[in-house]
């Protein structure tokens, strides 16, 4: 998430526009948005990653949670962000989670003195949360300081950062299947570019059906049908780079069974040194994988590691 791209006016405008646009279609949204304000796309995204509204291709819907929200004043929407933000995790915590855990108890205060490379590379965070009232400045010494705003999350937060092992690495693997779903998303769109009436109708399912059994749905083409566009269904997983090691939940199987050459499986490797970085370049697409994984006894090993039993 681009936080150079981010600022509170464009959160403002965006829930302008969105509380004037009862249709809450896509292209009038963009359309006012624009006359206003700049980077369209990273303010949907960032919105979409809390989960606050869901981007169809032709609407964007918002949550019952946030519809309630978009006529207070903007002090009021301030507060909602930051509880959004940090009363629990979620999707977006993890890129706060690294710069505030910089700050450290200092006179009854949490502050932090970032040398040169630091402002650098926490300039477009330290702006964004400096706009929503969650840290000030103390310019003559060069620090910033929770404001009181936060100070009650941030002392939650300081208990639980880093998170306990297990709920720090699901949030991480759950950032991480975010980020390639989103990354496979925009290289279908890609692919699109120059046909504008399919560009407009490809789609994150995930975030509008968590049980579709896929994660993206586009289309391709089929010269054993005489060229013709058939619906191709994604299911994007982040593995890992030395065996491809993935989970496949029965409903997803049963939907490659389903669709069959129309359904992919896309493996893309995670690079975990020096960090863990989604590598495009080692991207495995897998046509019809019900028969070519799981079907395929010769080339991939599959083991259960989690048997579910109920009563008969």
């Amino acid at each position: 998430m681009n936080f150079e791209r981010l600022d509170w006016k464009q959160l403002s405008v965006f829930c302008d526009v969105l509380s004037t646009t009862p249709s809450f279609q896509r292209n009038v949204i963009e359309g006012k948005f624009n006359l206003e304000s700049l980077y369209f796309d990273e303010t949907l995204n960032f919105l979409a990653t809390l989960e606050l509204v869901i981007d169809n291709g032709e609407n964007i819907l918002p949550s019952d949670e946030f519809r309630k929200i978009l006529s207070r004043p903007p002090d009021g929407t301030k507060d909602f962000f930051l509880h959004k933000l940090f009363n629990r995790p979620n999707p977006a915590t993890g890129y706060f989670a690294d710069f505030l855990n910089s700050f450290e108890p200092h006179e009854g205060n949490f502050v932090f003195t970032p040398n040169t490379e630091q402002r650098l590379k926490y300039s477009g965070i330290r702006n964004f949360l400096i706009e929503l009232g969650a840290i000030s400045s103390i310019t003559q010494e060069g620090s910033y300081v929770v404001s009181d705003k936060l100070s009650t999350y941030f002392l939650d937060r300081k208990k639980l950062l880093p998170y306990t092992e297990f709920e720090g690495r699901l949030r991480a693997s759950e950032e991480l299947g975010r980020s390639a779903e989103i990354l496979i998303l925009e290289k279908e769109k890609e692919r699109f570019k120059d046909h504008p009436d399919l560009l407009s109708k490809i789609q994150h399912i995930s975030l509008l059906d968590v049980s579709a059994g896929y994660d993206i749905k586009s289309f391709e083409e089929m010269p054993e049908k005489d060229g013709e566009w058939q619906p191709k269904y994604i299911e994007v997983k982040a593995v890992s780079e030395s065996d491809l090691r993935f989970y496949w939940s029965k409903n997803e199987i049963n939907k490659a069974k389903q669709f069959g050459r129309n359904y992919y499986l896309y493996l893309l490797p995670v690079k975990n040194k020096p960090e863990s970085l989604l590598d495009i370049s080692a991207l495995r697409q897998i046509r019809d994988p019900y028969h070519a994984v799981f079907q395929n006894k010769d080339e991939w090993w599959q083991e259960v590691e989690v048997t579910s039993f109920y009563k008969k």
